[in-house]
């Protein structure tokens, strides 16, 4: 077993712990909208903020060497190749979400052109946000802002990778 396969795994196994231990709700995770900020890396110390009025939807920041998406927390976001808005392969009932929990829309926040939101009906019509019509998601993973562990990693049906403007 490849060092890889030993993290999904034991991701995997604290994920389902996490969901049992919770009560097997919704994951509880809301992304409120961060800043545009180019070419700076997201650290713990130096996370987006936000600001009054403010009209994105989420931040950027630079992860593995080009522009990608991160929470208000500097945390990555991440697209799964074969999941999309019509087409959910990351569900509650494979256990998807307890790794990998979806997305909330900001709230107060106009969504930025090519962000879209949609209810989840495994989720109870939960809301999720989605750039080009594919959902968006955490990585449990990653306890760090800027840390991009669930790139590259196939489960759950496709291939996860950073989500990019």
């Amino acid at each position: 077993m490849n060092m890889r396969s030993l993290t999904l795994c034991s991701c995997i196994i604290v994920g389902t712990a996490g969901i049992v231990a919770c009560g097997g709700g919704g994951s509880g995770y809301s992304a409120p909208a961060g800043t545009v900020v180019p070419g700076v890396m997201a650290t713990p110390s130096s996370a987006p903020t936000t600001s009054p009025g403010q009209t994105t939807t989420l931040a950027t920041a630079t992860l593995l060497g080009s522009a990608g998406f991160v929470n208000t927390n500097g945390r990555t976001v991440y697209v799964l190749s074969d999941d999309t808005v019509g087409s959910i392969a990351c569900t509650v009932s494979s256990g998807c979400t307890g790794v990998w929990p979806p997305i909330s829309p900001p709230n107060g926040v106009a969504l930025s052109a090519g962000f879209t939101a949609f209810a989840r009906a495994d989720l109870g019509g939960a809301m999720q946000l989605a750039y080009n019509n594919h959902p968006l998601y955490q990585y449990a993973g990653d306890s760090a802002a800027a840390q991009t562990n669930g790139n590259g990693l196939v489960s759950f049906g496709g291939t996860w990778t950073v989500a990019r403007p």
